[in-house]
């Protein structure tokens, strides 16, 4: 498998480019973001890093209220579309 990492603050997370540009395309991404996070190797992955990182990780890029990142499986789907942005963007 070709894994990319994407290197935050708190953690590390990797995907595979297949799955990077599934999640950070033009048009809607949110259908394929519910996807991803539900793939074996990534769902793993955030319940290693647990929702407070993940929150506190969304936190600083100030897109969401204090409210919207309440909701810990809304804050997962961000985060792995950040992580496709991030990668995408490195290749």
């Amino acid at each position: 498998m070709d894994m990319q990492e994407a290197l935050f603050e708190r953690f590390t997370i990797s995907l595979t480019v297949k799955d990077a540009q599934a999640v950070h395309h033009s048009g809607d991404c949110y259908p394929d973001v519910c996807v991803a996070v539900t793939i074996s190797y990534i769902a793993s992955q955030l319940d290693e890093i647990g929702p407070e990182a993940i929150r506190a990780e969304l936190v600083e890029y100030g897109a969401w209220d204090e409210e919207e990142l309440k909701n810990d499986d809304d804050n997962r789907e961000r985060i792995v579309w950040i992580v496709g942005g991030n990668i995408c963007e490195e290749l």
